[in-house]
């Protein structure tokens, strides 16, 4: 893999800056002085290998990257059990 490229150094930031939580873990963070790259997912989407290493990385499927109890989630879609690809083109196409 290694699309994303990592650093003991430096925290690595995926957020939504819709996202009120997102701005409390950046704000935290920068409050405690950690170095971080903040990577915006509204200003620059996530590609398939992003999306699928950043689960590996988490220990965690592909769908399972998705809160499908969120109202976001389901004001728009029902539960669903997509493959792997599905939930990848879903993540792209709703960051």
């Amino acid at each position: 893999m290694g699309e994303i490229a990592t650093s003991n150094r430096q925290i690595t930031l995926f957020y939504s800056s819709d996202s009120i939580r997102a701005k409390q873990a950046l704000a935290y963070a920068k409050e405690e002085g950690l170095p971080i790259l903040e990577i915006d997912i509204l200003k620059t989407p996530l590609i398939g290998t992003q999306i699928v290493e950043i689960a590996d990385r988490l220990h965690m499927e592909i769908k399972d990257l998705v809160n499908q109890e969120h109202p976001a989630y389901t004001s728009h879609f029902e539960h669903h059990n997509f493959s792997p690809k599905d939930w990848i083109t879903l993540i792209k196409h709703n960051p």
